[in-house]
């Protein structure tokens, strides 16, 4: 294993992933530069639930991929091809349940989320037609990554470049154009949705590569067993939506609408720095799983240290912009003219940021924990960032000073470093002992 292989598979997953973050960033330019700041608030708050959808795609994929990846590393294609059979059919049959129960149960769900007054029906609009496309949503995440994993990685590119292309104009044309607002946007989210499934599922319904759809009944214990593996990784992605949902309902207290519009913009810039950490991460992922199946622990840790050492790199070039020109990652969303929220995003990315230096190496391990079917470990770390520390901090810092809530995040990463320390100090422990190779 060599560097070359490592980025062969590391640099369009991170293309990938920062495509995938592309819809989120399209749709706020044009809904704060054609709408206005009350819409561009609304999409923050519906962004929990988009990425939830996400969430569960990586929930299956991960899981999908570290059996797939282990069963062809040991030359069981059969097996695999059993494997991602059935797992494309639960996952389908979850994705249209999921997305009915989720447009039954708008209105509340919009209320959840923290919307009121006006924010509450540009909320509701923006799902309603968002929701339509789970399906989508999920089903051509995971068809991206079991594409890597079927050795077409640069595929996967050109299908997400191909979306996210479509996203841009798309939401120029309903956007700008037609004026449809924030309707506009979420309507050319979905429609980019398709396209890119179908690139994807064409690749495996004309068997362009080792997998493919075979016609057998369903067996749901291989979904159920990727979502087990994959869990740590599922909480990880979930963990965004929890963080973003906590600040959400923290700052319209304490800011009001002011608030949200400022930590909109901070979002928008953490979402594409975590998104390359997981690019990083979920690129390493078929390769510590093949090279487990082959029992090759040298190469492990080879890829390991590349990891590593691409989250240092991909952490300061995320920092330095924002400590020092914090005012012009800012205006790209918000005019001086909106000088309250202009000047509050300023001060809070200079402080937030602060967490950009800690959580590409939490998001790291807890992935590698996954791919080294070792996803209690991975669970734990998620746990921790995303739901534990996070919620701790964030009360205790509002109660001390509205203006330290904005560090909770980073102390939350240092905190899960702690335990992601321990985590690879298990991790060594357990791959040093003989007979560690399951059946998968």
């Amino acid at each position: 294993m060599n560097s070359k292989t490592f980025f062969k598979y590391v640099i369009p997953t991170i293309l990938a992933m920062w495509v995938f973050s592309i819809y989120t960033l399209v749709d706020g330019f044009f809904v704060a530069h054609f709408v206005g700041p009350e819409a561009f608030a609304a999409v923050n708050l519906a962004m929990p639930v988009t990425n939830a959808l996400f969430s569960f795609g990586i929930l299956v994929s991960v899981g999908t991929s570290t059996r797939i990846g282990i069963n062809l590393g040991k030359g069981r294609v059969d097996k695999a091809n059993e494997i991602f059979s059935s797992v494309l059919f639960g996952a389908g049959l979850l994705a249209l349940v999921t997305s009915i129960l989720l447009m039954v149960f708008i209105e509340p769900l919009a209320h959840f989320l923290g919307a009121t007054g006006n924010l509450h029906g540009l909320v509701v609009d923006y799902l309603y037609l968002v929701l339509p496309f789970t399906f989508f949503f999920i089903l051509s995440y995971i068809l991206e990554i079991l594409v890597k994993v079927d050795g077409m990685p640069i595929l996967s590119t050109i299908g997400v470049l191909s979306s996210a292309l479509t996203n841009i104009i798309l939401d120029y044309v309903f956007i700008r154009f037609f004026g449809w607002g924030i309707k506009g946007a979420a309507f050319a989210t979905g429609l980019a949705q398709i396209l890119s499934f179908v690139i994807f599922f064409r690749h495996f319904f004309y068997h362009k590569g080792r997998l493919r759809i075979l016609l057998i009944k369903p067996q749901l214990v291989s979904l159920v067993k990727a979502m087990k593996i994959g869990f740590g990784d599922f909480l990880t992605e979930l963990s965004y939506s929890a963080i973003l949902f906590f600040f959400n309902r923290n700052l319209l207290a304490i800011y009001g609408e002011t608030g949200l519009i400022s930590y909109t913009v901070i979002n928008y810039f953490s979402l594409l720095l975590t998104m390359t950490m997981s690019g990083i991460t979920q690129g390493s992922q078929p390769l510590f799983s093949l090279y487990y199946g082959k029992e090759d622990l040298g190469a492990i840790r080879k890829i390991f240290v590349s990891a590593l050492a691409t989250v240092f790199v991909a952490s300061m070039l995320f920092f330095l912009p924002a400590q020092f020109s914090p005012a012009l990652l800012v205006g790209i969303f918000i005019p001086k003219t909106e000088a309250a929220a202009f000047d509050l995003a300023i001060y809070a990315l200079r402080l937030y940021s602060i967490s950009y230096l800690f959580l590409g190496y939490n998001i790291l391990v807890s992935g590698m924990s996954a791919a080294l079917n070792k996803p209690r470990l991975g669970i734990l770390i998620s746990l921790s960032r995303g739901f534990i520390f996070i919620f701790i901090f964030l009360h205790l810092l509002r109660d001390l000073s509205p203006n330290f809530i904005w560090l909770a995040g980073s102390l939350a990463e240092v905190a899960t470093l702690v335990v992601t320390v321990l985590s690879i100090l298990q991790l060594r422990k357990n791959l040093a002992q003989p007979g560690q190779i399951e059946r998968l």
